[in-house]
Formats: structure tokens, C-alpha cells, sequence
């Protein structure tokens, strides 16, 4: 049988009503949308905010380092310079810090 006409739910958006299943997934999927802006805003304000490491001094015993070996002679662990207790364990100094510019 056709029927002519409007049918059940279509057209003003009564099938959105509080309660429906359709209110619940859209409700569901702003609260989902809103969490993924959140978490990219701070993924994104962590990244722009983070600290820069120092850059190393252009004197005599800078500028002849060549090896991390040799940058841990003063730095490392008990050295006369030592790292500070925050600094990352990683042995590879050129990665994150490098000469200050010439001025």
C-alpha cells in the first residue's frame, strides 16, 4: 500500500527528543568530539610550552667536544659539572643541545 503524506519522525526533528536514541548518539558523539578537542589542545599546548634545553657555551672545552664520552668528563655523575637529577638518562648530548650562536 503507498501512503501519501508525511511520515512518523520525519521532517521537524522529533525523533531528536530527549530520551530517543537517536538524542543519546548525537549527545554521545559531542561529548566524544569535545574529549578529542581537549586532548589535542593539550597535546598541542605541551608541545608548544615545553622547555628548550640549554645551548652549550662556545669556549675551549665546548667547541673541542667531539664525543658524548667526552661531554660526560665534566657532566657525568659525580664529574665536576654534574647533570641535574631531572636530566633524561640518555647519553646523547648533540641530540638536544648544541653551540650558541656567534654574536
Amino acid at each position: 500500500m503507498l501512503r501519501i503524506g508525511k511520515r512518523r519522525g520525519c521532517g521537524t526533528g522529533a525523533s531528536i527528543a530527549p530520551g530517543s536514541r537517536r538524542y543519546t548518539h548525537a549527545v554521545l558523539r559531542l561529548v566524544l568530539i569535545a574529549i578529542l578537542a581537549l586532548i589535542a589542545a593539550i597535546a598541542i599546548a605541551a608541545y608548544f610550552l615545553r622547555p628548550e634545553p640549554p645551548m652549550m657555551p662556545r669556549d675551549m672545552d665546548h667547541l673541542a667536544r667531539q664525543s658524548e664520552k667526552q661531554c660526560l668528563s665534566c657532566h657525568g655523575l659525580g664529574q665536576k659539572v654534574p647533570r641535574k637529577p631531572t636530566h633524561p638518562n640518555a647519553n646523547d648530548c648533540f641530540r638536544c643541545h648544541n653551540l650558541k650562536p656567534d654574536t
